[in-house]
C-alpha cells in the first residue's frame, strides 16, 4: 500500500486517535456477519472514527471501495448488507455512518465542550495567581513561596 494513503488531515487537533472498543460488544454485534461483512464493517468504523464522522466530499462509492481495498460493485452489494441488517445508515446529510460511532463522536464532543468550560473556568481563576514580569509579559507564579510573596505585597499594598 502507498503511505500517502495515511496522511492526516489539516484537523488533526480535533480527531479521534484512539477510541473504546469493547471486545465481548463486538463480537456479539458481529456474530451473524460473514466475515468478508466483518471485514469491510470494522473498516467502514475506523474510517469513521478517523473522518471523526466527517467524510470528505468525494467519499462515493468508488472512495469507500479503496478504503476497503475491494471493487465497488463488491463494496455496494457488503455496504447494502450491512445497511439492511442495521449496521449502517445514512445520515440526513447523505453520509454513511454507523450508530456506535454517532453516538461515541457525540459524547467526545461534549467532553471536550465540558473540559474546554472547565480550562477557562480555571484560567480565570488561575489570572490571580500570575505576575507582571521584568519585560511586562505576564508570568505564572511557580512556587508557593513566590504565590504567598505576591499575595502578601498585593495585600500589604492595598492596605497603605
Amino acid at each position: 500500500m502507498q503511505a500517502d494513503l495515511f496522511v492526516r488531515r489539516e484537523s488533526e487537533s480535533e480527531m479521534i486517535f484512539w477510541y473504546k472498543r469493547d471486545p465481548d460488544a463486538w463480537r456479539a454485534g458481529v456474530c451473524q456477519l460473514t466475515p468478508e461483512e466483518r471485514g469491510i464493517y470494522d473498516t467502514v468504523i475506523d474510517v469513521l472514527y478517523s473522518y471523526d464522522g466527517t467524510l470528505p466530499p468525494d467519499a462515493n462509492d468508488k472512495w469507500w471501495s479503496r478504503e476497503c481495498n475491494c471493487n465497488p460493485r463488491t463494496w455496494r452489494a457488503i455496504r447494502d448488507r450491512l445497511i439492511a441488517k442495521g449496521k449502517l445508515f445514512y445520515k440526513d446529510d447523505g453520509e454513511l455512518m454507523a450508530k456506535r460511532v454517532e453516538r461515541t463522536l457525540e459524547e467526545s464532543r461534549k467532553f471536550s465542550e465540558v473540559q474546554s468550560s472547565r480550562v477557562q473556568t480555571r484560567w480565570k481563576k488561575g489570572r490571580t495567581n500570575l505576575e507582571l514580569g521584568s519585560n511586562g509579559a505576564i508570568t505564572p507564579l511557580k512556587t508557593t513561596a513566590q504565590l504567598y510573596q505576591y499575595n502578601h505585597i498585593h495585600i500589604h499594598n492595598q492596605n497603605i
